[in-house]
């Protein structure tokens, strides 16, 4: 990373004014977001999620791939069952 950012000429982060105060350095959206939020003087309700996370309404989705790959598994075990019992008749019909 170093190399591609010295090729280009830039030799260090870039900064962000955060409330007079300059951040520079590896800086993600969270803290970012968080540095914003702690200087608001009325709070919203999305800040209030990003400055603690479970707060958070639940994601619902996760639940549903759950649900979904468990149908899936419940049909694959039925339809194991059920191939194994027609392979028996015809094997024993085979054998007799």
């Amino acid at each position: 990373m170093s190399s591609f950012l010295s090729q280009y000429g830039i030799f260090e982060w870039p900064a962000v004014t955060i409330n007079e105060m300059v951040e520079s350095g590896n800086l993600d959206g969270n803290t970012i977001a968080k540095a914003v939020c702690t200087s608001l003087d009325k709070v919203n309700e999305s800040c209030d999620y990003i400055m603690d996370p479970s707060l958070a309404p639940k994601n619902q989705e996760s639940s549903s791939i759950f649900m979904t790959l468990l149908m899936i598994l419940i049909r694959f075990v039925i339809l194991f069952f059920l191939m194994t019992y027609i392979y028996k008749r015809i094997v024993r019909k085979e054998i007799t």
